[in-house]
């Protein structure tokens, strides 16, 4: 009897490797069970599991030759999906069960994509890529999506195709204009293709053409050019003179620099007067550029008695000595007094690194489906401090790389590309006036910290994507204007409690990541 259902296992499970999944009606509680070991290695299965039918299109390289092909049999295929695969990779048994279920479980899915390794490379290891959630700016940057994808034919065929002329930025080309069309992405987390080959990665100077392509015809006020890394492009905005006017909004109790102070910087002299002379150095156009001033001092005559090329407003915040220093109400108080909707909050610890950092941060600042952006920060040794916050390590939320010496390699290079993050520092953090409005601004229970991140989460919830570029690239010290006290337990509790299920699964990060280092690197590395 067990050599029976075995058998009439084996063969379930082979018709569905083959053709998908079929209803298991009137099959005995052992035997779905036996099935589901045998195709997925799993012991639930569900109820019932619906066939669903896809085409398989097989990429052996990205030639204009091979892109017509893959275009030919899609308009052949009579499946409703098609699922692109590299030809010498292998799959796991159970991708087409995989899929049928997400394709079932979200019937809104128009693009689906999973996670992909190299282990059956020889030679050089790969780390496996894994994936984030849909992600419109790192996508900007690189083709993360990568294999396998399986894509509804009739959105295959409304976009038109693959473009042949753009060989390996084909794929990433429609990714693109399938987003822009408002097309579903769904992120399937675990490996299931195995690749033998980097060789079908897309070609930086093909992904440069592809991305120009698409700004051209979509949003033809951005532009691209290569990246910080030899697989990634940067998209950089053209004000074409039509600078918005920017207010810079400052909290500062004149904390001086003391041992903290660089070479030509005097320990006496506050780390708010070196701030605004970092800033000469921007290249953002001066007559449009505020800067406003949240000051517990009365006397600002460090600053205020200065000329500067931009506009200087202050105001006194000062708190009588038995009140307790709350963060969150001193940046409500000033970010609504800035006279002008876009907005850069910022510590008064950090220095301009990078000329350009006001352009790349309103690159997509700009952009009304944003709601916030962060930039890159170092200390002042030159190690990471700030490249995008991850939920989910030491179950709360982290600086991805913390202290990571800045010039290393970092996973997937996405220290180095601009991205969207669950959560960015509110250290360097450009916005928009009606979005505060919108979330209320800081949480002011949130006195000392957590803030910045609970604020990014709430804008989320809204719908609006948090990016980090960097290329807006700054100097920051780091609690040096209020002393390095520890984080209050109670705020801490809070944002655990109130943000569970993000810190569960974050969806800028993958399941498959660490969660107990500030390194992102692949579990099983």
């Amino acid at each position: 009897m067990i050599g029976r259902f075995r058998g009439l296992a084996r063969a379930a499970a082979f018709r569905i490797r083959q053709e998908g999944l079929v209803a298991l009606r009137r099959v005995p509680k052992r035997l779905k069970t036996e099935i589901a070991s045998m195709v997925r290695g799993r012991s639930r299965w569900p109820r019932w599991v619906p066939r669903v039918a896809f085409s398989t299109l097989y990429v052996d390289r990205w030639s204009e030759e091979n892109v017509r092909r893959l275009n030919r049999e899609a308009k052949k295929a009579r499946a409703d999906w098609l699922l692109l695969l590299p030809r010498d990779a292998k799959t796991v048994s159970h991708i087409r069960g995989a899929f049928s279920e997400i394709v079932t479980a979200r019937p809104d899915a128009d693009i689906i994509y999973a996670d992909e390794d190299f282990r059956e490379m020889q030679g050089l290891y790969v780390p496996p890529r894994l994936k984030p959630d849909f992600n419109p700016t790192l996508l900007l940057a690189q083709n993360y999506i990568g294999f396998p994808v399986l894509v509804r034919k009739s959105l295959f065929l409304t976009l038109g195709g693959l473009r042949e002329e753009l060989r390996s930025g084909a794929a990433h080309h429609m990714w693109l204009r399938a987003w822009k069309a408002g097309a579903k992405f769904v992120r399937l987390p675990g490996v299931l293709v195995h690749n033998r080959t980097t060789e079908l990665s897309p070609v930086r100077a093909e992904t440069l053409k592809a991305l120009s392509a698409f700004c051209r015809e979509s949003t033809p006020e951005l532009m691209v050019r290569p990246g910080a890394t030899a697989d990634s492009v940067e998209v950089y905005r053209l004000y074409d003179k039509r600078y918005p006017e920017i207010t810079l909004v400052i909290p500062t109790c004149q904390t001086p620099c003391g041992a903290m102070a660089r070479e030509g910087e005097s320990p006496e002299i506050p780390h708010i007067v070196y701030l605004l002379e970092s800033l000469l150095q921007s290249t953002w156009p001066k007559d449009r550029l505020r800067v406003l001033i949240a000051d517990d001092r009365r006397d600002g005559s460090c600053y205020s008695s200065r000329s500067w090329p931009f506009h200087v407003e202050r105001f006194v915040t000062a708190r009588r000595p038995a009140d307790a220093f709350n963060y969150a109400r001193k940046m409500n108080e000033a970010w609504r007094k800035a006279g002008t909707d876009a907005v850069i909050l910022m510590n008064d610890d950090v220095r301009v690194r990078s000329p350009g950092w006001i352009e790349a941060l309103m690159t997509f600042a700009m952009d009304p489906d944003v709601g916030g952006v962060g930039a890159r920060l170092l200390f002042p040794n030159g190690r990471l401090q700030h490249a995008g916050i991850v939920a989910g390590p030491f179950e709360t939320a982290v600086h991805a790389w913390f202290d990571r010496p800045s010039e290393l390699p970092t996973y997937q290079d996405w220290a180095l590309v601009h991205r969207d993050w669950s959560m960015v520092t509110g250290a360097v953090f450009a916005t928009r006036r009606a979005i505060l409005d919108q979330v209320g601004g800081f949480d002011e229970r949130f006195a000392l910290e957590f803030n910045d991140l609970d604020l990014c989460l709430r804008i989320g919830l809204l719908g609006y994507r948090i990016v980090c570029t960097p290329f807006a690239e700054l100097i920051h010290f780091e609690k040096s204007s209020r002393g390095a006290d520890e984080t209050p337990p109670h705020e801490r509790l809070r944002f655990i409690r109130r943000w569970k299920q993000v810190i569960a699964n974050d969806p800028a990060y993958n399941p498959g990541l660490s969660r107990d280092s500030y390194q992102v690197r692949p579990i099983a590395a």
